[in-house]
């Protein structure tokens, strides 16, 4: 199974540039964390201290906005992620 994810310029300085990564996955969180072990400089910007995602952490898949435990969201072969962080400010 390949699920593409599509990264950001915020992720692509912990990837070395990449805009798309590739990752096997059944849910988002599986996909993810794949992508954490392989570039750990994306761990902080992905989890929080409890190795849960981040509740700053907004995701799309196939272009639709999800709702919930982002980490159970299933994906399917051909699917594509879109992580984004949200950033608050006032």
């Amino acid at each position: 199974m390949s699920v593409k994810v599509r990264l950001s310029a915020m992720f692509q300085s912990a990837t070395g540039g990449l805009k798309t990564a590739e990752c096997d996955g059944e849910t988002v969180g599986d996909c993810l964390k794949q992508l954490s072990e392989k570039y750990p400089a994306m761990r902080k910007m992905l989890f929080d201290d409890k190795d849960k995602l981040s509740g700053y952490l907004a995701v799309s898949v196939n272009g639709k906005s999800q709702q919930g435990d982002l980490a159970t969201v299933p994906v399917k072969s051909g699917d594509e992620i879109y992580p984004m962080i949200l950033i608050e400010g006032g």
